[in-house]
Order: C-alpha cells, then structure tokens, then sequence
C-alpha cells in the first residue's frame, strides 16, 4: 500500500485461503444427504468458526437431489436418486460472519460466482479460471469539497496467482485510479463502469477474455448484474465479464477481501494527496451532461517510483456512451 507522506509501494503477496493449515486431506470428504424431493435450489452451509461458508446451487428441472459429497479440498459432488451426479445449472458461493459476538445478523464477507468446470465452496477457482483479476473501489469525500466540488476517486487493484507457492498466495498491486469531481449516483456504477472503460483503453484487460471484478457495492444485486441486468439503464456488463463481491473491512479473511482493500486504500492515498496539494485543486471540465463535472487518470509506476496525474480527459470524454467500451456486444 502507499505509505502516506510518501509514494513508495508496498508489494502485497497474501496467502489465498489464510486457514489453509486446517484443512483436512484433499481425499477427505463428508457426505449430507436431502429429502429425495424435486427442488429449484440447493443451499448448502458448511460452518469454520465464526465464517460460514454457502454454496447456492439451481438445480436443473426435474432432478431430485439426493446427496452431497464434500471433499477436503472444497470440491462438491451431487447426486440424484439414481447417484448420477449432477451437474448444477448455475451456483455461486457465498461467505458470512456473525457480525458481532452478540448478534444473529450477518455480514457478507464475499459472493463469488461459481466455476463452469466444477463444483466448489472454495473461490480459488477465481484466480485460474479467469485471465485477469481487478479491484474497483470508489472513495467520496463529502465534507472535504475542492472549490465547491464533491471528491471522489476510485483505485483500482490487479491480482494474479503466483505459479510456484505453497501455500497458495497471490501477487495484489495497486497502481491505478481515477478521480472524478461531482460525480453523480449511484457512484459505484458510475465508477465500475468508467474503470472497465480505462482497463481495456489502457490494455491491462483484453476484449474477449474472461474477467473477475471485484467490488465492495451491491452485494444483493451482484448475481443478477452478472445474468445480464442492466447495470444503469442501457449499460450492461461485456461478455466475459463477471462481478465478485468482496468486503474490503475483511480483509484479514481472504486475498480477494484483501485485493479490495488495496483498491481502497489506494484511492484514499490519492484523495488525500489531491486535498492537501493546491495545484491539484483545478481540473478542466466535462460536458454538464456526463455524470461528473470534471474526470482525471492517476498512476503509480511499476517500482512504485513516482506517482503522477495521467491525464485530464477530453472534453467530449463519454466512457457511458453506446457503443463504448462497457456494454453487452463486445
């Protein structure tokens, strides 16, 4: 992370799963058996302590589930009635902690979806089973306006699995933010959408492959967004594309909670860097109607040597436009 005061970076190589030293042996495995009834949806709990770990699974039509074998290594194996294994028609995972000791309610800790190959309550799929792994977060300073205008900047964060590690771990880097001036609501939306924009313009992502975006916004809506709502109106995600949902003030749990909280703390770097620095006070202005007054690049070099403002985008600068980089049709 940025130290503040300072632009020297930090690299951050996270275990995976940092409970790894109790698992049990990969050939392990329970088994949970299920009235041998026709049902739409299986949800299935697994409890580590105070997480609770829950596979959503839709069962295809027709099919009574009988049985689930869970295997050491977080694999699942269903089966019908007849033990033919069956094959989930989607499913996702779902992670939860009490929120306190002395409350029932729950707080996500990551939603993520689930893997086309198999069937799993693990997310380290995430990190083999997409080409690139990225963190958005946005930052709005509301009683810290610059010149009348609200403040509000996103950082981004990369990840990547390294290939020879035990335990498994990942690389995170935050390098990249975005700053914008008045930008309007719903500004998570906003933000996802002008950083899918920046991310393809500045080919850290490629049209065409498979991507994870992890957010901390909308845990309830993260799913349908990823079945093809509409994310504002007119704006859907690109093929290939896949929101997780992860809570960056959890980031002790997992490496994706932790690729979350890099993006935040690396917006918050940037915006308090912005606030305390005059010269940064003035930007050029947008058309009035985009959804922010005024919009501007930020990065940090790969040795984490300087930071400095990319650039101010044009005037006619429309990452929400038809036909650009976030929509449906590519």
């Amino acid at each position: 992370m940025t130290k503040r005061g300072g632009n020297k970076r930090k690299r951050s190589v996270p275990e995976m799963d940092p409970r790894w030293r109790e698992r049990i042996p990969d050939d392990y495995s329970a088994v949970q058996y299920f009235p041998d009834i026709s049902a739409k949806y299986l949800s299935l709990t697994l409890q580590e302590g105070v997480v609770s770990t829950v596979l959503k699974a839709e069962i295809p039509p027709g099919v009574k589930l009988r049985s689930a074998v869970i295997w050491g290594n977080k694999r699942v194996d269903l089966y019908d009635s007849w033990d033919r294994k069956i094959i989930p028609s989607s499913y996702w995972i779902e992670t939860t902690r009490k929120r306190n000791s002395n409350s029932e309610k729950l707080k996500f800790i990551n939603i993520v979806p689930g893997s086309e190959d198999y069937v799993t309550v693990s997310f380290d799929h995430i990190f083999d089973a997409f080409d690139s792994v990225v963190a958005i977060d946005t930052n709005t300073y509301i009683n810290k306006k610059i010149n009348g205008e609200e403040l509000s900047v996103l950082g981004i964060s990369t990840a990547s699995k390294l290939k020879i590690s035990f335990p498994q771990a990942v690389n995170i880097r935050a390098g990249y933010a975005v700053e914008f001036r008045d930008l309007q609501d719903p500004k998570e939306k906003y933000g996802w959408i002008v950083a899918l924009r920046a991310l393809y313009d500045q080919r850290i992502v490629e049209y065409g492959k498979k991507i994870a975006v992890i957010v901390d916004a909308y845990a309830n809506e993260i799913m349908d967004i990823n079945n093809g709502k509409e994310i504002i109106e007119g704006v859907v995600l690109p093929k290939g594309v896949k929101l997780i949902y992860a809570s960056s003030d959890t980031s002790q749990f997992f490496a994706l909670n932790k690729c979350i909280k890099m993006a935040d703390s690396f917006a918050n770097s940037i915006g308090n860097k912005i606030i305390k620095t005059t010269e940064l006070h003035k930007i050029a202005s947008n058309a009035i109607n985009y959804p922010f007054k005024a919009i501007r690049f930020w990065e940090i070099l790969e040795d984490g040597s300087r930071l400095t403002a990319v650039s101010c985008a044009p005037a006619d600068y429309n990452p929400i436009a038809s036909g650009g980089a976030v929509n449906g049709d590519k």
